[in-house]
């Protein structure tokens, strides 16, 4: 049992089985489990990307509570989203998994195994921040002037966190406690 918390592992993310083993030794299923992925799916092959999804859903299926949370880029069809496409793919790390909206996204987390999964968008994200604590927000707002909203708003729409979640007792309450609706 590790009782050391975060860890972070290195694997190739198109070979489900190098995750496995990286994972194999740290994953106690008594222990809930957080799996976080940061702008990574949207760079593998959609059928890599899935992959890993439906791997998370299934390593994470016997613990007691564990969630699987991305971050990626989503939107590539407006005119914003083809213009982000192209300046990722000229520097060489063209988006080949990205999908089209945040209902994709919530949508692959089920198909692949998750009992409960949402997605938003940024904006979402930081709309729900903002009916939470009214407050903390002006004093963010007053840290530096901020003044292209809309430019701010349109990127935040290009960009999503996703979360499945599995809970043995088929509870929602883990769902309830991350989802930012």
């Amino acid at each position: 049992r590790d009782d050391g918390g975060y860890r972070l592992v290195a694997a190739d993310l198109r070979d489900v089985n190098s995750l496995t083993d990286a994972v194999a030794s740290h994953l106690d299923p008594e222990v809930p489990t957080l799996i976080v992925s940061e702008c990574c799916l949207s760079y593998l092959e959609p059928e890599h990307a899935e992959a890993v999804v439906r791997w998370c859903a299934k390593v994470t299926s016997s613990c007691e509570a564990s969630a699987f949370v991305l971050y990626d880029p989503i939107n590539p069809a407006d005119a914003f989203g083809r213009q982000m496409m192209m300046n990722v793919a000229a520097r060489g790390s063209p988006l080949r998994g990205i999908l089209g909206s945040a209902e994709e996204q919530a949508d692959r987390m089920r198909r692949c195994g998750f009992k409960n999964a949402g997605c938003v968008d940024m904006n979402g994200t930081w709309d729900y921040l903002t009916r939470r604590n009214a407050s903390d927000v002006a004093r963010v707002v007053r840290l530096e002037i901020f003044d292209e909203i809309e430019e701010w708003r349109l990127m935040q729409a290009h960009y999503c966190v996703a979360w499945g979640v599995n809970q043995l007792d088929g509870g929602g309450a883990m769902f309830d406690a991350i989802k930012l609706k």
